[in-house]
């Protein structure tokens, strides 16, 4: 029995002075303990134990003495805890070293004396001493955190815990009362509200199950409920009907791997108030270790005024993308009228040559008015394509997104250029060498936005290399995946931009060219990061420039 209670106390002292021990189990374990130190010594000191039993009860007499020993050297060594035994009445026995510090008595002072001292006075008058004595023999174990007086008459927190202790017989032998100094965590925790109370956020405390611990001022503020309707209730009263059911699982992830981190990063989330009503939040984490487990304390933060400016600020977007669309076809009107009008002409002369045919005194075969009517009608289709082509590009709407092929984008946009163009353009125009990756992931974009983005890269390519020799013109439109990214790079041969311009190309408003708006960059890169993209670009003087951009392959998400 010494022995074992050697190893016992020797780990539970361990486990107090590394701070795992909390009070109560350090007061169990010294009061079994000392129970079983009694028992042993209550077995020696029998009168009646047979002439047989000698050697047994000199090993007993030994194995006490060891152990009792040990568990004097230990509790000597215990300075975080106030170890005290008392008898049955609640007087003093013993007093360990961590009792003189947290008390301020040395044991000549306190032995012998009843521990109410300890308490306030007006619980000395409340008889709550002889209580938790009373409560402690009838249920086995009392425990409570209040306040007590140290010998300078220092109020302190402290958590207490009494054990009483009994012989073989069910005779109480004493009490064995442990006592913890928590001052500076009920400091820590006053604090702690009281920013919660501060705070500007709503903020809450969640355990491991899921409950409600705390909630501050602020959260009932959004979500209408009152502190008392909170506590204790699951987290998920705070979530809309639709998130209930997984969130769960959710919570039990987090629990498991916990880090401070964003809730749900990547995907919108909403609150829900009492009254039903759903609004968009955005939730930070953070897991903090308690006297109680594990918890994690969350920031809610209601971003709906947040969201209506995203939402106008898309809408300027869409304006300004409207009119930089609206300013391309002003530009190239002329361009528009020459590519329409060959169509229609030539629909014109198919035309008058069949009536001619039909009207010739040889007449005309049925194949062959059949021949030019065909020709007829493929012209006019020609037209009505472009003006087709043409009012889509204009078209002003809500963005749509779809998924799309980059390459089959760029090549349909191609003809763009061919069609809409001024006569200065076309005497300019480049050589065009594509480089598409086959086969390539498709993305999820707006088709209209992002060819408004072809094209102006593409538009202002060809104009860069104006003045130069047919053979120096040229444009290379490249593909590629890049892990996670589609990549679109627009390479020209042109004059290049000069260093002291390249911060400002994406500026609203700044241009280099005579008659342009400024707007084209401006609206193009803002269109490719509202697709979650990024857009770059690089000049030497005299070599060249190449706009680069980036979408995302597994945007599917984020575009629903």
């Amino acid at each position: 029995m010494g022995n074992r209670g050697n190893r016992s106390i020797s780990f539970l002292v361990e486990q107090c002075l590394i701070g795992e021990q909390p009070c109560s189990e350090l007061e169990r374990k010294i009061a079994k303990l000392e129970t079983e130190n009694s028992f042993l010594r209550l077995q020696i000191a029998r009168s009646d134990l047979p002439a047989a039993c000698d050697v047994e009860k000199q090993q007993a007499m030994s194995d006490l003495k060891v152990s009792e020993e040990h568990f004097r050297l230990l509790v000597q060594g215990v300075q975080d805890y106030a170890i005290i035994m008392l008898d049955t009445q609640g007087r003093v026995m013993s007093w360990n070293p961590g009792a003189a510090r947290i008390k301020g008595y040395v044991a000549s002072e306190i032995l012998g004396r009843h521990f109410s001292c300890f308490y306030l006075s007006e619980d000395i008058a409340a008889k709550k001493p002889e209580m938790g004595l009373e409560i402690a023999k009838s249920e086995g174990h009392y425990e409570e955190e209040g306040r007590r007086v140290r010998k300078n008459g220092q109020i302190f927190w402290a958590l207490v815990a009494i054990t009483p202790l009994w012989d073989d017989d069910g005779v109480l032998r004493g009490f064995a009362k442990v006592t913890r100094d928590v001052s500076e965590s009920k400091r820590t925790e006053a604090k702690t509200h009281l920013m919660a109370e501060l705070a500007i956020n709503a903020m809450i405390l969640v355990d491991s199950r899921g409950l409600l611990v705390m909630v501050n001022p602020q959260t009932e503020k959004l979500f209408g409920y009152t502190q008392t309707e909170l506590l204790g209730q699951c987290v998920e009263i705070l979530l809309p009907q639709s998130f209930r059911a997984n969130h769960p699982a959710h919570r039990e992830r987090f629990f498991a791997d916990p880090s401070v981190r964003a809730m749900g990063a990547g995907r919108d989330l909403f609150g829900c108030r009492k009254d039903g009503t759903e609004f968009p939040v955005e939730i930070g984490l953070n897991p903090i270790e308690t006297n109680d487990g594990l918890m994690v304390v969350g920031s809610i933060v209601d971003i709906t005024e947040r969201k209506r400016a995203e939402e106008k600020s898309r809408q300027h977007l869409s304006e300004l993308a409207h009119a930089g669309r609206l300013s391309t076809v002003g530009e190239m009107f002329s361009g528009l009228a020459h590519e329409i009008n060959q169509p229609l002409a030539a629909a014109s002369n198919y035309a008058r040559a069949g009536i001619r045919m039909a009207k010739s005194n040889d007449g005309a075969t049925r194949e062959q008015l059949q021949e030019w009517l065909e020709k007829t009608a493929a012209q006019a289709d020609r037209a009505s394509e472009i003006v087709r082509r043409l009012g889509t590009f204009m078209k002003k709407g809500r963005s749509i997104r779809t998924e799309l092929n980059i390459n089959r984008l760029i090549e349909n946009v191609l003809t763009l250029p061919m069609l809409l163009t001024s006569p200065v353009d076309r005497a300019a125009r480049a050589n065009i060498h594509l480089e598409l990756e086959e086969p390539i992931p498709s993305i999820v974009a707006d088709k209209v936005q992002i060819e408004q983005v072809l094209l102006n890269l593409i538009r202002n390519a060809n104009e860069a290399m104006i003045g130069l020799a047919e053979s120096d013109r040229n444009m290379t439109i490249k593909t590629e995946r890049q892990q996670e990214w589609i990549q679109v790079s627009i390479r020209d041969t042109g004059h290049g931009v000069p260093v002291e311009l390249q911060t400002q190309l994406f500026s609203p408003f700044f241009t280099t060219k005579a008659e342009g708006m400024g707007l084209g960059l401006s609206i193009s890169r803002s269109i490719i990061e509202t697709h979650q993209g990024q857009m770059f670009v690089e000049s030497n003087p005299g070599s060249g420039t190449t706009f680069r951009f980036q979408l995302p392959i597994n945007n599917r998400e984020e575009a629903r």
